[in-house]
């Protein structure tokens, strides 16, 4: 054989079994550096939506809590904040509230501040709060703002908005004093569930509420968890054991708590 037909001669069996053994481990190396980014992404998404979802609903309810029992009087007792004919708590993962104030002519827009009547005389608008299924989503919820005015019975006078998805729990309590009681600070006597409440015997003063909220969209962690931590929102508490939540699906999850004064309930005043 001459020296030019050796130098020609192409790579042998075992040199191309070599690099092809090399070019599959590289590729498995991209593929899992591609599907960790993939997850971490997810992962991130999830974060960042419940994280948002949280911190926009505590701000927007705690506003429309300082609202309700507004009147427009200054240095006045306001009107009665909650309508307790459209609250309740029936013991499941998701309590009702319904925040009563006076509309002026002016105060024309729905929850989320888009245009919804077109003003007239005042009147005592309802703000409804509650949780209902998202729609075409089989497991998902959402908490819901219900505009409506006291007394109407036009069902072009109620105006829904959903505000956020991913609601897995909506507990309310207020805090409380006895009628007849001066109200020297803003420290309920107790707290109590809205079933427990006689509007002829306590006034409320402080509202705290808490959403247990998890994403919406996949589930980051990728596999069940065995054993979950529980969640505690208020005085529930959500673990493996619970029937309304799996706690353990995979999906994200984190819980909002806050308690708001009902800054019109005049304090020199008894109450």
């Amino acid at each position: 054989m001459s020296r030019g037909q050796q130098k020609s001669r192409g790579i042998t069996l075992v040199e191309l079994m070599i690099a092809m053994l090399l070019g599959t481990i590289v590729t498995l190396i991209a593929i899992e550096m591609m599907v960790n980014s993939a997850r971490v992404a997810t992962l991130q998404d999830g974060l960042a939506e419940v994280n948002e979802n949280g911190k926009f609903v505590l701000g927007f309810l705690r506003r429309e809590f300082q609202l309700a029992g507004f009147s427009g009087a200054m240095h006045q007792e306001g009107i009665d904040p909650i309508d307790w004919r459209q609250t309740f708590d029936d013991g499941g993962p998701f309590d009702v509230i319904t925040l009563r104030r006076k509309m002026f002519a002016s105060d024309d827009y729905d929850c989320l501040g888009d245009a919804a009547y077109s003003g007239g005389a005042d009147q005592i608008i309802l703000s409804k709060y509650y949780v209902d299924r998202m729609p075409g989503q089989a497991s998902v919820f959402e908490l819901r703002c219900e505009l409506m005015i006291e007394g109407a019975t036009s069902a072009k006078s109620v105006k829904r908005t959903a505000l956020i998805g991913g609601v897995e729990s909506f507990q309310v309590q207020f805090g409380v004093v006895e009628r007849g009681r001066e109200l020297e600070s803003w420290s309920p006597q107790y707290y109590l569930m809205a079933n427990q409440i006689d509007p002829d015997r306590f006034r409320v003063v402080t509202v705290r509420f808490g959403l247990l909220l998890h994403n919406t969209q996949g589930y980051p962690l990728r596999h069940r968890l065995l054993a979950p931590e529980p969640i505690e929102l208020l005085e529930q508490v959500y673990d493996e054991k619970s029937l309304d939540i799996d706690v353990g699906d995979g999906r994200l999850r984190r819980t909002f708590e806050t308690t708001v004064e009902l800054k019109n309930v005049v304090r020199d005043v008894s109450i």
